[in-house]
């Protein structure tokens, strides 16, 4: 089938995006709120504006795993997996609708424990569920909004009750999810009061 056009993430916005091609991990001092004075200078920046192996552009998102192991997504349709120095280990991912593709991947999640990597693939309306060396496993929901599907999912997490817990943007809500991936409870809708969501 064909394949449709790609486009930009409709909400890029998050603590996590950068408009720049490298990914500056800052080492904070403990300071009190507001303090910014004390903030410490980058350890160190990884990755240089590129589209090459070991290169970043336009990262979207990123994550630090329990391996201290940094994860980047960017808008080569592609996440970038490097050490805890900024050195690259391995990369996965390109444009597509098919399996290992991606119409821009954003939020990331490495399971602590079995070290699988659950990426939203935001545009494609689903998460794809890869081991630790960027195998494809499996794909994560379906394009709608019933129970279990997404519309532009943008970030995915664990709770303290072990649970996935997804960002369904287009569909103003939080879905939440067990270890197996069976649908628990939704909340949300649209709006800005204190129980609806505006793209969250």
């Amino acid at each position: 089938p064909a394949q449709p056009p790609i486009e930009a993430p409709r909400d890029p916005s998050s603590s996590s995006s950068s408009s720049s091609s490298s990914v500056e991990v800052v080492q904070r001092a403990v300071v009190k709120p507001r303090d910014y004075k004390k903030v410490k200078k980058a350890k160190f920046i990884m990755g240089k504006t590129g589209k090459k192996f070991g290169e970043l552009y336009l990262p979207t998102n990123f994550t630090v795993d329990h391996h201290s192991n940094i994860l980047v997504s960017d808008t080569v349709f592609r996440v970038s997996m490097f050490d805890s120095k900024g050195k690259i280990i391995r990369s996965f991912g390109s444009m597509g609708v098919g399996n290992s593709q991606f119409n821009y991947p954003s939020g990331i999640l490495v399971d602590p424990k079995t070290d699988e990597i659950f990426v939203c693939d935001h545009n494609n309306n689903r998460i794809q569920a890869f081991d630790y060396h960027g195998n494809f496993l499996r794909v994560i929901g379906s394009p709608g909004s019933a129970h279990g599907e997404f519309t532009a999912p943008f970030a995915v997490k664990l709770n303290s009750k072990d649970q996935f817990v997804v960002s369904d943007t287009d569909n103003h809500r939080i879905q939440m999810f067990d270890r197996n991936w069976n649908h628990i409870r939704s909340f949300g809708n649209y709006g800005e009061t204190i129980t609806r969501r505006k793209l969250p």
